[in-house]
């Protein structure tokens, strides 16, 4: 016998089973939640620290289809100086598969919104969660807990309503925590809107929002963002920064080219993806694919975050010129070997790491057998 919620197909009994394990600890493992559906609502306990603030109402707490939930890109995203973190992303996906999702936690905030993105029709419009969205997508989560809020309400526009949702949601330890850029940035964009949160022509209002507002912040810390807003005088940076997942997703929706080494049977090359930093290990990859295939190869690039010193313009030129660095080191290497028959490097031997054979010294390159 199954439940009708159930995505998983067990007994009856083993439905309630889990049911109550989760309600007694208030967490659910990944099968758990397949297995409980919609009724993992029932093991959700009164969650008391959700954000409240004057310019959103709080509606309810519920369990959604993830489907459902529509997550707008980074660029709309208020807070997030930087974009998506690969890194947060990836520990929220670690913590979900091994240890489960809590649900006495801080769950997504959504706002009730019924639109159609690309054909696709979505009943929320996710405000806060952006990181453990992304997460329980790669893990393939069909459910998840949300915080439903209206927005707008007492007069407040709607950068207002989903700014303060934001910064209070983020100044809290399970969530990913907001950075002195991440809090300039949401003020700074606050003000080029026209915000009525604070008085943007008044440093002392402007201070009071920051210091009510990002409360887990140390005072230092608060004191170096109101600094930073009043330097950047307003002045608001909207640019897109691509997590691994969003660059494939957008290559994929907006374009023919081929990533990871895949081979463009249109251009009859390989196609690579990467981001800022990466150039020396990429152009390595497409070194080593060229010497297997014969075939030439092509990048697309993305950049890290900008910043005052190193705009959006001058970030792409340094990877163009790195590229060329490396370009004129590799021709710089088979020089060398025409030369001399060898490359101009060579390996000495490897550390000690095997205990049970009692490995203690340096291994020479003759010793390795």
């Amino acid at each position: 016998m199954t439940t009708e919620t159930s995505l998983k197909k067990v007994t009856k009994t083993e439905f309630e089973k889990v049911l109550e394990r989760c309600k007694d600890t208030a967490k659910a493992s990944l099968e758990d939640i397949e297995i409980l559906g919609p009724r993992l609502i029932e093991a959700v306990p009164k969650i008391y620290d959700l954000p409240d603030k004057k310019s959103s109402q709080f509606l309810r707490v519920e369990v959604v289809k993830l489907d459902d939930i529509y997550c707008p890109p980074m660029a709309d995203n208020p807070i997030r100086s930087n974009g998506k973190e690969e890194d947060s992303i990836k520990a929220l996906m670690y913590g979900f598969k091994y240890d489960g999702v809590r649900l006495f936690y801080r769950p997504l905030i959504v706002e009730e919104c019924s639109q159609i993105r690309d054909g696709v029709h979505y009943q929320y419009k996710c405000i806060d969660g952006h990181h453990r969205h992304e997460a329980y997508e790669l893990l393939g989560v069909k459910y998840v807990v949300v915080a439903v809020y209206k927005l707008c309400v007492n007069g407040y526009k709607y950068s207002d309503s989903a700014s303060e949702l934001q910064a209070e949601s983020n100044d809290h330890s399970t969530c990913t925590p907001t950075t002195q850029s991440d809090a300039t940035n949401l003020t700074c964009g606050l003000i080029s809107k026209g915000t009525d949160l604070f008085d943007k022509d008044n440093p002392k209002s402007i201070k009071q929002f920051i210091d009510e507002t990002f409360t887990n912040m140390d005072p230092g810390s608060r004191a170096k963002v109101y600094y930073g807003v009043i330097r950047q005088s307003g002045i608001y940076q909207n640019v897109v920064t691509y997590t691994e997942h969003d660059n494939k997703e957008w290559v994929s929706k907006n374009t023919d080219f081929t990533i990871n080494g895949e081979f463009d049977h249109k251009r009859n090359m390989h196609g690579w993806s990467l981001q800022e930093g990466y150039e020396s290990k990429v152009a390595m990859k497409a070194t080593r694919t060229y010497n297997q295939t014969g075939k030439e190869s092509y990048f697309l690039c993305r950049t890290k975050s900008p910043s005052e010193k190193r705009p959006l313009c001058k970030r792409r030129l340094d990877m163009l010129e790195t590229f060329d660095e490396i370009g004129e080191a590799i021709l710089s290497v088979a020089e060398y070997y025409k030369e001399h028959g060898v490359f101009p490097w060579h390996v000495e031997g490897f550390l000690p790491q095997d205990h049970k054979a009692e490995e203690k010294d340096f291994i020479s390159v003759k010793e390795i057998k």
